[in-house]
């Protein structure tokens, strides 16, 4: 897929650029290793169910199985509450104890909650496979002189997360304090509230950053409110999903249907609550963006 500029850059001073994450920076796709990754933190939840809560098992294969029952229940009473207010993170502590009473187990404490809710996650490291050309793109707009920030919507964050974007490389290009994340700041996209954390650690404007991201609810229509210039990177996901959707030939060249779809995609899944999404430049590759912008504040 060719980029397609929706509107040029002409006239703009882009001085910094956001990115997403998830399906941005980052793919989960191919990773072989998930199921040993998911084993660690079953031990972890078992751990703390046999030394905080006085659980005991004939085996350690049975307690470890009530801990991927408990990972399991929670991510529906995660995603309930998360409808209920689309661009705020929830307080995760009272979920964890609605889950655990669901379960029949003995009521805990908001600390053991906390506790229970921090061993399901799955660490970056491993779990994350940077794209092919990322680092080669982020080192070149970094000598080219851009800012670089981060926005993602993650109900994880804290030190553990830092820890391992720090240990996959990224913190070559991103300052933690330019890291803003759902998780720590209780906001999500698309609010403005959370583009601004990175805008004001960057020092810039919104006018003169750009925002890049796979999701049009979060990532363009945040930018579009901000008056950002807005990439849109579609998944390789998304993609494929248009292309089954539509295999005629002449369907599978059409970024104008890949976007129409996924607009329309949009409206359903959040009953027309946003407004519509309006990238300015679609990319399918990170690298694509060394082609529009040449050197910071000079477009």
């Amino acid at each position: 897929m060719k980029p397609h500029i929706v509107t040029p850059l002409r006239g703009r001073m882009i001085r910094a650029l956001l990115f997403d994450l998830g399906s941005t920076l980052w793919t989960y796709e191919k990773l072989s290793d998930w199921e040993m990754l998911e084993q660690e933190t079953n031990l972890a939840i078992s751990a703390t169910l046999r030394h905080e809560l006085g659980f005991i098992t004939g085996t350690d294969a049975e307690l470890q199985g009530l801990s991927r029952e408990f990972r399991m229940a929670l991510v529906p009473h995660i995603r309930a509450h998360m409808r209920k207010d689309v661009e705020r993170e929830p307080d995760f502590v009272p979920i964890v104890q609605e889950t655990c009473m669901e379960l029949g187990w003995p009521a805990v404490s908001p600390e053991i909650a906390f506790t229970l809710f921090q061993h399901t996650q799955i660490p970056v490291e491993g779990s994350r496979l940077l794209f092919a050309d990322a680092m080669e793109t982020l080192t070149e707009l970094q000598a080219r002189g851009f800012l670089l920030g981060v926005v993602t919507d993650r109900i994880w964050g804290g030190p553990p997360f830092l820890a391992g974007m720090d240990k996959m490389g990224l913190f070559k290009f991103f300052a933690p304090e330019t890291i803003a994340i759902s998780a720590d700041l209780g906001i999500r996209k698309p609010n403005a509230t959370i583009f601004h954390y990175a805008l004001e650690a960057l020092q810039v404007n919104a006018e003169e950053a750009l925002m890049v991201g796979d999701s049009l609810r979060a990532d363009v229509v945040g930018a579009n409110r901000l008056k950002m210039y807005a990439v849109w990177k579609p998944s390789p996901r998304a993609i494929r999903t248009f292309r089954e959707t539509f295999p005629e030939p002449q369907e599978l060249l059409s970024v104008d249907g890949l976007l129409s779809y996924h607009q329309d995609q949009m409206q359903k899944r959040y009953n027309g609550l946003y407004e519509t999404a309006q990238p300015d430049l679609i990319i399918e590759h990170l690298h694509d963006l060394l082609t529009f912008l040449p050197k910071a504040g000079q477009q």
